[in-house]
């Protein structure tokens, strides 16, 4: 063993997200499960309609988020992290057999999704427009065993795209649409409900016919609220512990003949419980804000029982049809929620009806007391989960009092992967997979979060460590775990500086200016060795250079990061890097992109400039001859230019803080390295890059970033309004700006003052 200074380290294996993602161990026996994402959320899916689908398009890799996490990189981050961990640890230890194990295993499921992803039908639902769930999810979804449920209701507006399959209740959204029809009806004009209000008007109401009997009233109140809200509150003394009497409280409401039973109950309410109502878990029934959201409120609750009496074997008639097959009954439910003025609870009022009703809903016993607490506390809980939604077609509701298939596990609703496997993929259901699917059924739902229990550490010699570190990975995931001191001692090494100056470059030309800046924080002593090394990179657009950082910003006309850049800069590093870039203005900077050998001084922002002008000058008479299919083709043309152009450009389109129009002066001191646009399609702002493109969509294949006078957004098809104009006029100033800068880039480099920003 080589000598040395040691050191003590934790190992690399990660035992949580981001690393650990979709990976669960089972600390009693070490079998590696892999866990799917179906919708997010905990007991109900707080996605739903398109979104619903957007966890397992980034677990299968087919998400158009840039910064997704596709469970086949988790996976083969996760075993680097294990062969590092491994190369340091003695083969006879039972650390190393135990995670020489779960390598093994994740080499298996390795190999499942590669072979599984051959099979490209299966997941072409994914790379929709309208995505859905995959045939072998949707399968388990209907599985008898499933212990997931889902209901379907009609909003205001509905979505048509719905992803969840076999619903328990339904409430019909075309043709004659019953109950939706008579909650809307009914409940026109419904006004919001204060619970204050509620508790006053009970009260008072519980004393009318009598005198105002202001000793009355605090014993009413007393109990209304203590059969309410569980409180008990002495209202005959304020929240200061002061008596409270009628005259007093004369005083403070200035009372006269007109003076009623309310106003003395609000008063009461002020000085002696001014918090009362802030913790208050009430009814959603109880704080519907109008006659929309009083409908949806209602079809949620009556589909809580539904899936209530399914989940427990009481019923398996689809409540929702019932309904929607008799106005009668219909009409009652909206009748029942409506008379329960006083502040009862209409929840009790409902399930009454339909014990009442018990053969009407193919119930096999009425619902008692422990089944009515259990509905109420769900739809409680339920509701507020996904009370905010931006749609209420849909949800799905996860019954945790059976283990599985589906689970809970890291803020969504989740499937053993390996169930997907056996219901979509036979072939691939070796001893492996048998072994891993006994072994969570074995478990009966204990599934944690995190893998502390993975965690483990070592005494190393910092030569030992160097000699083991290859890969930016592995020096990250090393870094992140040791004190500033031994951070020091690693970052000197030659071998390790080399890994930094390629990581540097790269953030560089991805245009992540604060990780640069950051880095070179972090190495001081190596600064100027980082600012000046020369070494081969490949930028997001695909072109590789070798050069040093400073030289690819002045290419690319980036004067923010080269702003930076001489921020940190000596006399030194600034008289070389001048001597450089008076070699490109003379030489041009040589790059290689798509097989091709290229040469330019800088980048040239006209091919983007031509063509927006282009679409602009050709779209008025394309317009009028209805060519759409032409305007299209010259929009798209415009994304592809945007395709090209440096990071820098793109961060000006999604600049969050201001448009094109006005068109900017783009001499701000800093530049937001935003780099988000709004999607019209998913209705979600998502990231540009890396850049994808796929057989039928990515950008310039079926869309081109606008932005004008709003924010950044993927425009797809045909505007009206001549759109481009403010891009081009924007477009061609910034293209003026940035060559200007290049002057006073020049300027600074033969300045003799050092700039240091460490």
């Amino acid at each position: 063993m080589k000598q040395g200074k040691m050191m003590h380290i934790p190992l690399t294996e990660p035992t949580s997200p981001p690393g650990a993602r979709y990976v669960y161990i089972n600390p009693k026996t070490n079998q590696v499960h892999l866990f799917m994402p179906v919708v997010g959320g905990v007991g109900i899916g707080t996605d739903n309609t398109c979104a619903s689908v957007r966890g397992m398009q980034e677990f299968f890799g087919k998400s158009r988020d840039s910064h997704q996490m596709a469970v086949l990189d988790n996976l083969k981050q996760y075993k680097d992290a294990l062969l590092f961990d491994l190369s340091l640890l003695e083969e006879g230890s039972e650390v190393y057999q135990a995670k020489s194990s779960r390598l093994k295993q994740i080499g298996q499921y390795i190999h499942i999704l590669e072979e599984a992803a051959k099979d490209e039908k299966v997941f072409e639902g994914l790379t929709k427009a309208f995505p859905y769930y995959p045939e072998p999810l949707q399968k388990l979804m209907k599985g008898e065993d499933s212990n997931l449920y889902s209901m379907v209701l009609r909003p205001k507006v509905t979505d048509e795209y719905l992803r969840f399959v076999n619903p328990v209740f339904t409430v019909k959204r075309d043709g004659e649409q019953v109950l939706y029809q008579a909650l809307t009806q009914a409940y026109q004009g419904v006004t919001p409900l204060d619970t204050k209000a509620r508790l006053i008007a009970k009260v008072a109401g519980s004393l009318a016919g009598q005198n105002l009997n202001f000793e009355g009233m605090q014993q009413a109140l007393t109990v209304e609220v203590k059969t309410q809200f569980n409180k008990d509150v002495d209202f005959t003394k304020d929240s200061k512990g002061e008596v409270v009497t009628k005259d007093c409280v004369d005083i403070i409401i200035a009372a006269d003949d007109s003076t009623t039973a309310e106003h003395y109950i609000d008063a009461l309410i002020n000085l002696c419980a001014p918090n009362l109502l802030n913790d208050v878990d009430e009814s959603p029934f109880h704080t519907r804000k109008g006659t929309e959201q009083l409908s949806i409120i209602t079809q949620f609750f009556l589909g809580s029982v539904n899936i209530y009496c399914k989940m427990n074997n009481i019923s398996d008639k689809n409540f929702g049809r019932v309904l929607d097959n008799d106005k009668n009954l219909s009409n009652t439910v909206a009748e029942i929620v409506l008379s329960m003025t006083d502040g009862g609870s209409i929840e009790d009022a409902l399930i009454q009806w339909m014990n009442e009703n018990q053969r009407t809903f193919s119930m096999t016993r009425k619902l008692e007391t422990k089944d009515i607490k259990g509905i109420k506390d769900a739809f409680y809980r339920n509701y507020n989960a996904i009370k905010d939604s931006p749609h209420f077609d849909e949800f799905a509701l996860l019954d945790a009092t059976k283990p599985h298939p589906f689970i809970h596990h890291q803020g969504s609703i989740c499937l053993n992967f390996i169930e997907f496997i056996k219901a979509g993929f036979p072939g691939l259901a070796s001893d492996f997979v048998k072994v891993a699917s006994n072994d969570f059924k074995e478990q009966q739902g204990n599934i944690k979060h995190t893998n502390p229990h993975v965690h483990a550490s070592i005494d190393i010699s910092v030569e030992e460590l160097l000699a083991e570190i290859k890969t930016e990975e592995q020096l990250d995931a090393v870094l992140k775990k040791l004190p500033e001191y031994a951070q020091a001692e690693i970052l000197a090494s030659p071998e390790i500086k080399k890994l930094q100056a390629h990581k540097f470059l790269t953030l560089v030309a991805q245009g992540r200016q604060i990780e640069a800046e950051q880095l070179l924080k972090d190495m001081p002593n190596t600064a100027q060795e980082l600012l000046l090394d020369q070494n081969t990179f490949t930028d997001y657009q695909g072109r590789t250079f070798n050069c040093s950082a400073y030289e690819y910003a002045y290419w690319a006309k980036d004067t923010h990061m080269r702003n930076m850049l001489e921020k940190y800069m000596d006399e030194d590093t600034k008289a070389e890097t001048l001597r450089r870039v008076q070699s490109i203005e003379k030489n041009k900077l040589a790059y290689q992109q798509n097989g091709e050998e290229k040469k330019s001084p800088h980048f040239d922002l006209k091919p983007l400039i031509d063509a927006i002008q282009a679409y602009v000058d050709g779209y008025d008479n394309l317009s009028k001859n209805k060519s759409w299919g032409a305007i299209g083709e010259a929009w798209l043309k415009v994304g592809m230019a945007q395709r090209d152009v440096p990071v820098h450009v793109i961060n000006e389109y999604c600049h969050p803080d201001r448009s094109f129009d006005p068109c900017p002066g783009f001499n701000e001191e800093t530049l937001p390295r935003v780099t988000t646009y709004y999607n019209f399609s998913t209705h979600r702002d998502e990231q540009l890059f890396p850049l994808g493109v796929y057989d039928s969509e990515g950008l310039g294949v079926d869309f081109s970033l606008l932005r004008g006078r709003g924010g950044a957004i993927a425009r797809h098809g045909v505007m009206g309004g001549r759109p481009g104009v403010r891009d081009l006029v924007a477009i061609s100033h910034l293209d003026e700006v940035r060559t200007v800068d290049l002057k006073q880039s020049l300027e600074t480099l033969k300045s003799k003052s050092p700039s240091l920003g460490l």
